[in-house]
């Protein structure tokens, strides 16, 4: 926990309103930037160290974090290069916000904060209408995204059904309301 307290205190910048990438030997910020995969791990080990500890300021951090992330971005996406609390343009938007997504999901899960949740869902939502342009398909990872979402909004369940011959009509039903008919 000692490494994730250094972080926490000198590699976030109040006026930015954002981790930085890099902190010197004596922990004085090396750089002004947030890019890349800092983006995730900033976030991801704010979870963890609140899995561990318990203590809100994480989850409280977390959620200044994001929002503010967001707020630098654009159309509710979270962007690719931040430079002094500011989105530097030419690198447009993150491509992989289904991993935001995901650590979103694992900040409710640690922390059962509603908010969270529903945050999660909007980004959720956004990216469903964006496309596979802001999703990382290598090796499953906006799949394994959204799944963890449905199973963290609500119990899943799995139905198997043998049918006659390919082809044969269906129709699933929940209370006299269609679900489903194939």
């Amino acid at each position: 926990m000692e490494v994730t307290n250094v972080w926490y205190d000198k590699a976030w910048v109040e006026q930015w309103g954002h981790f930085i990438r890099k902190l010197n030997p004596d922990g004085k910020p090396a750089v002004n930037q947030l890019y890349g995969d800092g983006k995730y791990n900033t976030l991801y080990i704010l979870v963890q160290a609140y899995r561990a500890t318990k203590d809100a300021k994480y989850i409280q951090r977390f959620k200044q974090a994001w929002d503010n992330l967001l707020n630098m971005g654009k159309d509710g996406f979270v962007p690719e290069y931040i430079e002094q609390g500011k989105m530097v343009n030419k690198y447009d938007l993150d491509q992989q916000q289904t991993i935001f997504l995901d650590i979103l999901v694992a900040a409710y899960e640690a922390s059962g904060d509603k908010e969270i949740l529903e945050a999660a869902e909007n980004l959720g939502n956004r990216i469903l209408q964006r496309g596979e342009k802001v999703m990382r398909m290598e090796g499953g990872q906006a799949g394994q995204a959204f799944l963890r979402l449905a199973l963290a909004r609500q119990k899943i369940s799995r139905l198997q059904v043998a049918v006659g011959k390919a082809g044969t009509p269906m129709k699933v039903t929940q209370n006299g309301n269609r679900v489903l008919e194939v």
